[in-house]
């Protein structure tokens, strides 16, 4: 018997999105949003900290700061960076989700390999 190399293909789509969840379980999201947060906002990313409230996390740097609440909000001291943290976080949270569903898939599944389709989408080839 010959072996199958058919092709299954599997779409996922997260239905809540929990924005400040999805930073946090991603370390790897978190120091990029630490590393930008700090060039912006012209300091050594060492001053600033990461806090965990019960629908919220805030990156905290004294009286600058930028919390994200779990259902999306976005607010930031001084006011005047707020655009650019939003369009910094459209960019890492759905990366935060991508390395999440990859550890999921990770955790059942070897995967072979993965590349990035034209829009930005992960994808992965993995064994069953």
């Amino acid at each position: 018997m010959s072996p199958c190399n058919a092709v299954a293909v599997r779409q996922a789509r997260m239905v809540k999105v929990n924005n400040a969840e999805a930073l946090l379980s991603s370390p790897e999201a978190l120091a990029v949003c630490k590393k930008l947060l700090a060039q912006l906002w012209e300091m050594d990313e060492n001053m600033i900290s990461v806090d965990k409230g019960r629908d919220f996390v805030r990156f905290n740097a004294g009286l600058w700061y930028v919390r994200i609440w779990d259902k999306g909000g976005v607010e930031a001291n001084p006011v005047r960076f707020l655009e650019q943290i939003k369009s910094m976080l459209d960019t890492v949270i759905p990366l935060a989700l991508q390395l999440r569903v990859q550890a999921a898939v990770a955790a059942e599944y070897q995967i072979l390999g993965q590349q990035r389709a034209a829009a930005g989408e992960l994808v992965l080839t993995v064994e069953l």
